[in-house]
């Protein structure tokens, strides 16, 4: 069996059983018969896995800001409570997230928690 470069299968058997006669069978396919079902299901699932990595790329970016912004604004009221400067209050936007919104109220608490603190204690003996 050889491939031939226009895209054919070709085979030679020798049929026959006398050594006097030299009868040969050839037989010439092409190689599209037997692979373009298998070349379209290729195509397909190339075409399919590029459109979800698209859409999952997409997803990604749409969702990023979801994550980035709670965050951000825990960063900064962690911040204040570090510094011990609670007076501008809770963060009042919450994540949808519900492990980022878990962590704005224990951050909540922390908050509260300090302003008791520092009711009974003057911030300037703390910060020291």
């Amino acid at each position: 069996t050889r491939v031939k470069k226009d895209g054919h299968w070709v085979t030679v058997r020798d049929i026959s059983e006398t050594p006097s006669m030299h009868w040969r069978v050839v037989i010439v396919v092409p190689i599209s018969d037997y692979f373009t079902k298998v070349h379209r299901s290729r195509d397909m699932t190339v075409g399919i896995t590029v459109a979800m990595l698209v859409f999952v790329i997409l997803l990604a970016v749409l969702m990023l800001p979801l994550i980035l912004t709670p965050l951000g604004l825990l960063r900064d009221q962690v911040a204040r409570v570090a510094s011990l400067d609670m007076e501008k209050g809770n963060v009042n936007k919450r994540s949808v997230i519900s492990e980022i919104d878990h962590l704005q109220d224990r951050v909540d608490q922390l908050s509260n928690a300090m302003i008791s603190f520092t009711r009974y204690i003057p911030k300037e003996v703390v910060r020291d």
